[in-house]
């Protein structure tokens, strides 16, 4: 197949292609705009933020003494009295 025909057949095919991109291409952006709308309007519903804050301040309350153990260093029991040095005297 030589010529004008399989030049028609392969612009149809080519035409195809682009026709089912541009569809997905179109899909794929009113999904992510979508998706995007519904999260700005999850976060910002009161309701759902006090059970966002809620849900968070409730983790942070369960990890918090863990963490607090094993990152805290220990305070020793006794100190050592300061060491005293007595200053150079100045020479003029």
């Amino acid at each position: 197949m030589t010529g004008i025909k399989a030049l028609n057949i392969a612009s149809l095919n080519m035409k195809k292609v682009l026709t089912a991109l541009t569809i997905l291409n179109t899909v794929a952006a009113v999904t992510a705009f979508s998706g995007i709308i519904y999260i700005y309007w999850y976060v910002n519903n009161e309701t759902k933020q006090k059970e966002i804050k809620e849900f968070v301040g409730d983790k942070i309350k369960e990890q918090l003494p863990s963490l607090l153990k094993t990152n805290m260093p220990s305070i020793p029991n006794t100190t050592t009295p300061p060491v005293m040095k007595t200053p150079k005297p100045l020479s003029f």
